[in-house]
């Protein structure tokens, strides 16, 4: 858990700043399963699997 706000506060404040924050990939990791929360943003669980996180990374990275 974040200390001030949480990860979709800071995702919130992102899309609704500058142009090019709001089209940037976001891939939250928490402990807390959330995915309902946030529609078209990638996921993943901790503890997480490193694997996924790179093909997520790779796949973002791709699509940019």
């Amino acid at each position: 858990m974040m200390p001030r706000l949480s990860g979709h506060d800071l995702l919130h404040r992102l899309r609704s700043g500058d142009d090019a924050l709001c089209r940037m990939p976001v891939i939250l990791m928490s402990a807390v399963d959330r995915t309902g929360d946030a529609p078209n943003i990638a996921f993943i669980p901790k503890p997480f699997d490193i694997d996924r996180m790179l093909t997520l990374v790779n796949a973002n990275l791709d699509a940019g």
